[in-house]
């Protein structure tokens, strides 16, 4: 099978999901899920007597959702245009989070860029646009990564030409 650039997936701005299930990848997107398998990502927060404690992150970028949209903003975030190293982005998952746990993570985060994955955000009353407040820039999208299907390309390059207004 034919190799695939993933920079030149790119230049319609178009986002392609990239999925395990692929026979064949591009070297570049081997090196991405083998990374995404052998190495922790950041996430922030502990157990401790029942309670969920939440630590404060301290990347660049700060990316809230579910956690099956892992390996997708994994790919995202490590491959062109971004090409991030993974000190520089975390992914934290907030499944069964009280609303009170998200605002005082939010508050605690110094991260400049933040991007909200799912309808689990929409208590924040965000428009589903990049927004800069105080020199921090905050993006809502309201569905989840793994939720969108080959239907929703409309979708995809919304979520991705927002991405880039924040670069």
């Amino acid at each position: 099978m034919e190799k695939v650039d993933l920079q030149a997936l790119y230049q319609f701005d178009e986002i392609y999901r990239i999925s395990s299930e692929q026979s064949e990848q591009s070297e570049q997107s081997e090196r991405v899920e083998d990374k995404s398998e052998g190495i922790e990502i950041q996430v922030a927060g502990s157990e401790t007597a029942g309670t969920k404690e939440i630590a404060c992150v301290k990347t660049e970028w700060l990316i809230i959702g579910e956690e099956a949209d892992r390996k997708s903003v994994l790919a995202i975030f490590t491959s062109a245009p971004f090409s991030f190293p993974e000190e520089k982005f975390t992914f934290q998952p907030a499944e069964g989070w009280s609303i009170e746990q998200m605002r005082d993570f939010v508050k605690k985060s110094t991260s400049s860029k933040m991007v909200f994955l799912g309808q689990a955000f929409e208590f924040l009353k965000l428009k589903p646009e990049p927004i800069e407040k105080a020199n921090r820039f905050f993006y809502y999208f309201p569905k989840t990564l793994n939720s969108l299907t080959d239907s929703d390309k409309q979708l995809k390059i919304q979520f991705w030409n927002n991405l880039k207004k924040m670069l």
